[in-house]
């Protein structure tokens, strides 16, 4: 495709020194919630125009997260978190990612995403084992500004496994699973120590335990009305007599972003993993596997493959099971049936509606037989 030549509409703009011009509006308290950028989507477009300037690429389309991502430049809302492109190098004669953030980042999610690529996949990929070496790939980071962040990385050419709540089974082939289960097992062999030492400016999310209470909390009256009183009650007791369980474990480095959006099959079947802004701290062994064991709520066949598989490479690990089920009944699986409950609601067409609800069928079953430790989960 022919790189798009995009004039910017104000000419004036200010000097912008290396970074996109702040978007932030200075008087969004600091509330934990996510900040209100400016709407003006004018100086959002001509801000990345010159950042894309900066580092001699030009706009060529926008690349999707969702199906609900806007796919023109010009109808994107400066309220989104990130903004991810692809761009065209005339001198390289190569494409590339371009991502900046664009709301303030209390969590330093961009910066941690820049130093990861820059530091730390390296070091994964040389701890892989030798016969994931050509099957796993991580993007290369080519530059960055850390100002108001905003990198390039390489392009790889591509599809999907799917969206961020479903497998594509077009695309997924059930030796992948195996493939990314192994990964996942390779990277967790690094400590949030090691981090630091590869990378000791990245700031770790807090442990996704600590905020179990918080998950199921914004989740309990859709929880009650889908899956029944009986199991919101459960799920609460549940929660308070495993607090002191999931609070025990060591502190391990986790990812818990690994999803089908977020991995591209290449062009030559390599899996490669993006996207690594929410890398936290986590007590929890099994957390980095619970969302593709959830987004396969699509074939249950495929589901159970993986979660036995899973179950085989870490039974080493002690409650490594029980560590995955509570991560599904309090993180991953009511998570995803609040997604699909409210798509069943709002999806504006009837293909969207049937996917919605065989997914919410499928999950509240899932998340049933986890409550009373039965099924897979027995």
């Amino acid at each position: 495709m022919k790189p798009l030549s995009l004039t910017p509409i104000i000419t004036n703009s200010p000097t912008l020194e290396g970074s996109i011009a702040p978007l932030i509006n200075p008087a969004t308290p600091n509330t934990g919630a996510m900040p209100t950028a400016t709407p003006e989507s004018v100086l959002l477009h001509t801000s990345v125009l010159a950042d894309l300037s900066m580092y001699g690429v030009e706009f060529v389309e926008v690349l999707k997260s969702s199906r609900r991502t806007a796919t023109k430049f010009d109808q994107l809302d400066s309220n989104r978190p990130y903004i991810v492109l692809k761009t065209f190098s005339k001198v390289q004669n190569s494409y590339f990612v371009y991502k900046a953030r664009l709301t303030e980042d209390f969590r330093s999610s961009a910066l941690n995403e820049l130093f990861f690529l820059k530091h730390v996949a390296p070091h994964l990929k040389s701890k892989l084992p030798k016969h994931l070496l050509d099957k796993i790939r991580f993007p290369k980071y080519i530059k960055g500004h850390h100002k108001q962040p905003s990198f390039l990385m390489e392009y790889i050419e591509g599809k999907r496994l799917g969206g961020i709540h479903f497998f594509d089974l077009k695309v997924l082939k059930e030796q992948d699973l195996y493939i990314l289960a192994e990964a996942i097992k390779s990277i967790h062999k690094l400590t949030p120590n090691g981090l630091k030492d590869i990378a000791p400016k990245i700031k770790l999310w807090p442990s996704i335990e600590e905020q179990y209470h918080l998950h199921l909390s914004a989740r309990l009256k859709m929880a009650q009305k889908i899956l029944g009183k009986k199991y919101s009650l459960r799920l609460l007791s549940q929660i308070i007599s495993n607090q002191s369980f999931v609070n025990l474990g060591k502190d391990l480095f986790a990812v818990i972003d690994i999803q089908p959006s977020n991995i591209i099959k290449s062009n030559n079947g390599q899996l490669c993993l993006v996207d690594w802004d929410r890398i936290s701290v986590s007590k929890n062994p099994a957390v980095n596997y619970g969302f593709i064991l959830t987004d396969l709520w699509v074939d249950p066949i495929l589901q159970q493959k993986y979660f036995d598989y899973v179950l085989k490479i870490n039974r080493s690990v002690k409650n490594f099971k029980e560590y995955l089920r509570l991560d599904f009944i309090f993180n991953r699986g009511i998570g995803e049936l609040a997604y699909w409950a409210e798509e069943l609601q709002a999806a504006p067409k009837a293909s969207e509606r049937e996917q919605a609800a065989l997914a919410v069928t499928r999950l509240s079953e899932l998340l049933k037989q986890a409550i009373n430790q039965t099924g897979m989960w027995a």
